[in-house]
């Protein structure tokens, strides 16, 4: 289940979050998503977060006097769960750039208008969807189907549908690619954050991630293999890799 957290100190803007995220969870069908926690506290937060499930988390900047700023609960976010999407959620203007390489910050949303906010923050829930559903690892980061197929989550560049052919997958890894039965909604891993799905054929291990080609929309694997990208999912590559590294 990936969990979704609010932090917002008006109980207005706080209510209009938390009603934005359940709609748009249920009117999208968006499996495996939740609204774990809201509040207008930002210690509630950092003592209820998840350290190691991939999460989103919406975000204001100011929490007024005598509370930590929202860019400081974003800081310590990061630095306790690397495979956090934080947002900001701002009443003006304000540039993230620098915060966004410094402490992977995705973006921001103004607040003002309920109708541009549902549009945003649908956007981040449907590529958050997008990016974690269908694959996972187990454990002991062997990648399974069943009992039938294991293999070292570190081997494999990318996992993709089999062309004409119902019901089989293909595992390309260092040592070469194996044809098994299956689909890529076989495979799960709900607690490790290193593959991505690219649409609907393709699973990439973003370890063996050489370039993301903007012009070709493609994304370049370490075995030279060039994996589709949509224009919608690149962003969310990108943030993916980025919490790689922040």
């Amino acid at each position: 289940m990936i969990p979704v957290y609010i932090c917002e100190d008006d109980a207005q803007q706080l209510k209009l979050l938390k009603s934005l995220v359940v709609e748009i969870i249920n009117d999208e069908g968006l499996d495996g998503i939740k609204l774990a926690y809201a509040t207008k506290y930002p210690t509630e937060i950092l003592e209820k977060m998840d350290t190691d499930e991939i999460s989103l988390y919406l975000l204001d900047i100011d929490f007024g006097e005598n509370e930590m700023s929202g860019l400081d609960l974003a800081s310590k976010i990061r630095s306790r769960n690397i495979n956090s999407w934080i947002v900001m959620i701002t009443a003006y203007n304000f540039a993230l750039n620098t915060y966004k390489m410094k402490i992977g910050v995705k973006d921001y949303i103004l607040k003002g208008n309920p109708e541009s906010m549902a549009i945003r923050i649908k956007e981040y829930l449907k590529d958050l969807h997008n990016s974690v559903r269908l694959v996972a690892i187990s454990s002991d980061n062997d990648l399974r189907i069943g009992n039938s197929f294991k293999m070292k989550a570190e081997e494999i560049y990318y996992i993709s549908v089999a062309p004409y052919e119902k019901r089989k997958i293909e595992i390309y890894g260092k040592n070469g690619f194996s044809t098994i039965s299956g689909t890529l909604k076989d495979l799960i891993y709900p607690h490790n954050a290193i593959f991505f799905q690219c649409g609907r054929s393709y699973v990439i291990n973003l370890n063996h991630v050489r370039k993301i080609d903007q012009v070709n929309k493609c994304v370049v694997m370490d075995n030279g293999a060039n994996i589709p990208i949509s224009k919608k999912l690149i962003r969310a590559l990108e943030t993916k890799l980025l919490s790689q590294f922040y």
